[in-house]
């Protein structure tokens, strides 16, 4: 009995315990996925020793996105970018100016908001801009600053012009401190001026093919470890395998879609309200307008002879959204002087041309118009003859183009035509002879156009895809790379890799947003393990995560694509030399001795600074090594980036001292301020040792 007691007593506890893991069962995946209540108190990150909080993170990323009343993938792509940045700023950069005891006074921060002193990146804004004269207009700006909406975005404004003040306060110590000696003047002005003339024998790597040299595992650890500073630092990542289904519009979405536009048609045409119609009925709101003939949508330009007042045209299919145009109506102005006309042409080329040279192109040109009154197709001899690249992809035609915006001889043969058909004679312009064939008299005539767009609401192509790719996931039992290898093959789908992903990546090959992607890739996949079917862009996708490599050293296997070609190049360094080192005598028996892929050359005002040399290319330690030899002496072979060389200098020409070194110095201090905001803020990132664990969010 006592046992059957202590059951009784832990009853309670035990249902407790079940209907609690039931609850977690249940609503586990809103309660503990990346946006949940439990994980908006956790920490997207760590800055300077600070813990970035999902709360701080969000605020930021609102303040950014307050003023987007819509904003694609890319553009939260970016607030995302900017957010972070700005964190950066607030932690990394902040500590460093609390050091130093920079601050900026609330006087200063009223003087660059209402004062004198108002930022030039606030001038530039465009709102704030006359628009006749693209100047900064302060009347707009204070007006703006006491309107409601710059009321509410100007603590905002503060900040930022706060921090950035703060920045270039902090920026301005270190390039005050700029100072370069008369010594390291005269060197640069050595540099600037100093010129060689050098023989050399260059082989070019290229010319040694590659199957000549042996690649392994080893040689790739070996030239990692040799090279560690470029390697130590790579970013967590990893190498997936995927495949794609397409969303796409089923017969079923495109006849719905189609059967609402129809009857949308009909009472298009009836409605008294056309604004409200539209409004009520577009999935893109806008409202009727006047629209000149080169603004008219191509449907209704081919049907511009046709249109009448109170007629809707379409459906027209266009981009997978079905469109409607009414034509509200037809105005033709006689007081308006703006005409539209269209025609086609065939241009040959006279631009810097001889006399003798025209005079050939204009009795060719003269041949084709023959042909062309005679009855030959005029978009043929275009395919044919054009030299106008502009109009060749549409049979030459420049269709309802505005008169001013031709050559003059060009537009007066368009514009003087009584009807349409080819102009009798060549056309001559400043670009060459011109065939004409006028397609559409000038008019000045304008169509007022309500527009309705609906797109098609893709339904059963977004089933049928979700299943392509359920089943696809399904019959990948084991889940391993080779069974998804198989089954991509089975199924004849394009098997994609990415072998190097990171956390903030905006695309994955071809797709966009993949973002979705990514997260399983860093916070849910396994080695070896298959997503569940993703949603990314319009398609559905399904991915197998082939390895994942943490933050840290990377290995042969990680940057082998980008490693080999470097090995290749060291080992037939090495076979190119030990051939070099055998040969003996001048230059020219050397490379005779070498073989095809050696040459020999000489090179005049090599310049110490330009790191290049005439018949080798962009080499600077090779050039570097021209300026230490002596006249008549031979360098052994050098190993380059491109190629081996050995050099033999001519001669150095002398360099004259000149009296002031003050512009020499002036260039210097300029350029060394140039790199100090870049070599500020990779130093200042570095030691804030960050740590960005956003894509468990994003």
């Amino acid at each position: 009995m006592g046992v059957i007691n202590k059951i009784n007593e832990k009853a309670g506890v035990i249902t407790g315990a079940i209907v609690i893991a039931l609850i977690l069962f249940i609503l586990g995946g809103d309660l503990l996925r990346p946006n949940s209540f439990f994980s908006r108190n956790q920490n997207v990150g760590e800055i300077a020793g600070e813990d970035i909080s999902y709360q701080e993170y969000e605020s930021v990323k609102e303040d950014l996105s307050r003023n987007k009343s819509s904003a694609s993938d890319n553009d939260m792509f970016q607030i995302h970018q900017q957010a972070w940045t700005q964190l950066i700023f607030k932690y990394a950069y902040s500590k460093q100016y609390e050091k130093l005891g920079l601050t900026v006074s609330e006087d200063e921060l009223e003087d660059m908001i209402s004062g004198k002193n108002i930022p030039e990146w606030i001038k530039n804004e465009k709102i704030f801009q006359d628009p006749m004269t693209m100047q900064f207009d302060r009347a707009k700006y204070d007006q703006w600053r006491k309107s409601e909406q710059g009321a509410q975005y100007i603590d905002i404004l503060r900040k930022q012009i706060a921090d950035d003040r703060l920045s270039n306060k902090y920026t301005n110590l270190f390039q005050n401190a700029v100072y370069v000696t008369k010594e390291e003047a005269k060197k640069e002005y050595y540099g600037q001026n100093a010129k060689a003339e050098v023989r050399y024998l260059w082989v070019p790597y290229y010319s040694v093919p590659d199957s000549a040299v042996k690649v392994t595992d080893e040689d790739i650890e070996d030239y990692i470890s040799r090279h560690k500073s470029q390697y130590k630092n790579m970013e967590a990542r990893r190498s997936i395998m995927y495949v794609t289904f397409p969303v796409q519009a089923a017969g079923k979405d495109t006849s719905d879609a189609a059967d609402e536009v129809t009857q949308l048609k009909k009472e298009f045409e009836t409605t008294d309200d056309d604004s409200l119609f539209v409004a009520s009925s577009s999935d893109t709101k806008q409202a009727p307008s006047v629209m000149t003939l080169d603004q008219l949508p191509a449907d209704l330009q081919k049907n511009l002879d046709s249109l009448k007042k109170g007629s809707v045209y379409g459906p027209f299919l266009e981009n997978g959204k079905y469109k409607l145009y009414k034509a509200l109506d037809v105005i033709q102005d006689p007081k308006d002087t703006i005409y539209y006309a269209s025609t086609k042409h065939i241009l040959f080329m006279t631009r810097d041309k001889s006399k003798e040279q025209k005079d050939s192109i204009r009795k060719k040109a003269e041949e084709v118009l023959a042909q062309l009154k005679k009855g030959a197709n005029f978009e043929e001899m275009v395919m044919k003859y054009t030299e106008d690249p502009g109009s060749k992809s549409t049979g030459g035609e420049y269709k309802w183009f505005p008169k001013g915006r031709m050559v003059k001889p060009f537009e007066e043969a368009v514009f003087t035509a009584k009807s349409p058909g080819l102009v009798p004679k060549l056309v001559e312009t400043e670009y060459g002879y011109h065939i004409l064939k006028v397609t559409d008299t000038k008019t000045n005539k304008k169509v007022k156009v309500a527009t309705i767009e609906k797109e098609i609401i893709i339904s059963a192509g977004r089933d049928k895809a979700f299943q392509k790719a359920s089943d696809f996931y399904a019959a990948i039992n084991d889940k391993d790379t080779a069974a998804f290898t198989a089954r991509a093959k089975q199924d004849s789908l394009q098997l994609m890799t990415y072998k190097s992903l990171k956390a903030n990546d905006m695309y994955v090959n071809n797709l966009t947003n993949p973002r979705e992607l990514i997260r399983w890739a860093f916070n849910e996949a396994d080695e070896g393990e298959a997503s569940p079917v993703l949603p990314v862009g319009d398609q559905y996708v399904v991915a197998i995560l082939v390895s994942a490599k943490d933050k840290g050293m990377a290995d042969a296997e990680d940057v082998r694509d980008e490693v080999k070609p470097k090995v290749i190049n060291e080992k037939k360094a090495q076979l190119i030399i030990e051939k070099l080192e055998k040969a003996s005598g001048t230059l020219e028996k050397k490379s005779q001795a070498y073989g095809p892929g050696a040459t020999v050359g000489t090179a005049t005002d090599v310049l110490l600074q330009s790191s290049s040399m005439q018949g080798v290319g962009f080499e600077p330690e090779i050039v570097g090594t021209v300026f230490g030899l002596v006249p008549g002496k031979r360098t052994i072979p050098m190993k380059g980036d491109n190629g081996v060389a050995v050099l033999e200098l001519i001669k150095i020409t002398e360099v004259k001292e000149i009296a002031d070194y003050t512009n020499v110095k002036t260039s210097l201090v300029q350029q060394r301020k140039g790199n100090i905001m870049s070599d500020i803020d990779n130093a200042i990132r570095e030691d804030a040792e960050i740590e960005d664990n956003r894509v468990k969010f994003y």
